[in-house]
């Protein structure tokens, strides 16, 4: 005996649209025609450029002191986190000091972080001139270059230094185990 055929099931399968991918011209590339812009590709969300439109009135002249120019700079860096955040790691680490004035310095640990502060020194100043209600800031960075390893051992001898030197006592447990740290 045959059993009757079950009709066939449909699945509901959402539809996939296929688009053709885009090829490039060899003879357009050799004939130094520039490219037809790819429509896919957003400009403005490839380049993370940070803007901002705070005011700034120039006849402003309020005085601040070390306190609050730490807090509106820790601001910024949260504030550009999303956006940027190696330049807010940048602005997290080093906070600028008040030397004379309305002229702040920013002492910097290499190059690559100086170009990204004078990169975004403009956005910076009005950001700063902005919040503490001074038109006259004035940002200098200085280059502190550092050749120390921060104290950081990178040997096994030189990591057992630095632990005996913070813990006398291992001394002690080296000698009664009968350990060699070196």
């Amino acid at each position: 005996m045959r059993t009757p055929a079950k009709p066939a099931v449909k699945a509901n399968k959402p539809e996939v649209t296929r688009q053709p991918l885009k090829t490039i011209s060899l003879k357009a590339a050799l004939s130094n025609n520039p490219p037809a812009p790819n429509p896919q590709v957003n400009p403005e969300k490839s380049k993370q450029v940070i803007t901002s439109k705070l005011f700034v009135d120039p006849n402003w002249n309020t005085a601040f002191n070390q306190d609050q120019l730490r807090d509106v700079w820790l601001k910024f860096g949260r504030g550009i986190e999303q956006k940027n955040p190696r330049f807010a790691s940048i602005i997290a680490v080093h906070v600028p000091n008040i030397i004379e004035g309305n002229n702040i310095e920013l002492s910097l640990k290499n190059v690559t972080q100086e170009n990204e502060i004078k990169t975004n020194k403009g956005l910076i100043l009005q950001h700063l001139r902005h919040h503490l209600q001074n038109a006259n800031v004035q940002l200098e960075t200085k280059l502190v270059l550092d050749n120390s390893n921060d104290g950081k051992a990178f040997t096994a001898a030189d990591k057992a230094k630095v632990m005996l030197k913070k813990n006398p006592m291992l001394l002690e447990l080296t000698k009664k185990f009968n350990l060699d740290v070196e």
